[in-house]
């Protein structure tokens, strides 16, 4: 197997598990526990905040592979984990019903 064939199934794995906690958080969007929303945010922004960490320090160390267009990588998990952790310590809204 070759260099270049790892990364494209590296690629496709990290793709595929985008999809599945987009999925997640897709079929989640109605849930009405408090605890099971705080529970799913919770673990989104965990793994969004060290994505970011590993992304950055890879673009930062010139892994090999990665181009400017890693920054894209960079920018997308700071977004992502700024979002989340709004969610899960900003004001909180019990008002507002679950969607369906």
């Amino acid at each position: 197997m070759t260099y270049r064939n790892i990364l494209t199934i590296g690629a496709k794995l990290y793709g595929t598990a985008l999809l599945g906690f987009g999925l997640v958080n897709w079929l989640a969007r109605g849930v009405n526990d408090e605890g099971a929303k705080q529970a799913i945010v919770t673990g989104n922004l965990v793994g969004d905040a060290i994505g970011f960490v590993v992304s950055l320090i890879g673009q930062l160390g010139g892994a090999t592979g990665v181009n400017a267009l890693g920054w894209s990588t960079v920018l997308i998990y700071l977004l992502l984990t700024a979002g989340f952790a709004y969610l899960r310590f900003g004001p909180r809204q019990s008002t507002m019903p679950a969607t369906r």
